[in-house]
């Protein structure tokens, strides 16, 4: 099976056990034998945590990344070789996690799994809700 690398707002969804995560789409992430969740993400996670613009309830001396790892998400750090991977990509205005995975996707061979548009103006494989 082919492995998905989860954009944050499915990781986000996922955690909460958010509706608009389809029952055919938690059953895919569900069987899949790779499911990675980049170190963007849980920069992305950490800045709009600082800003305001997202709450999580999570326990003292747990982090976004430990809780999704306990849900069987494989944490990958960011390469450098993904980081200039960016350059292969459209110029888009995607914003700059969103190319991050779409490099980290593209290189590797993976698809993400989205609900958001902008992936398809980088010509990357995607999973949607």
């Amino acid at each position: 099976m082919n492995a998905f690398i989860l954009d944050t707002h499915i990781a986000l969804w996922w955690l909460a056990d958010d509706a608009r995560l389809t029952p055919r789409l938690r059953e895919l992430i569900g069987r899949a034998s790779d499911v990675y969740l980049s170190s963007a993400s849980t920069w992305e996670v950490a800045i709009k945590l600082a800003i305001g613009k997202l709450k999580l309830d999570l326990e003292a001396d747990t982090t976004f990344a430990s809780v999704c790892a306990a849900q069987g998400f494989r944490l990958l750090s960011v390469e450098h070789a993904d980081a200039w991977a960016v350059l292969s990509l459209p110029m888009t205005r995607a914003d700059p996690f969103d190319r991050l995975i779409a490099a980290t996707a593209r290189r590797r061979g993976w698809t993400i799994v989205t609900a958001d548009a902008v992936f398809d103006e980088l010509g990357v494989p995607t999973l949607k809700p």
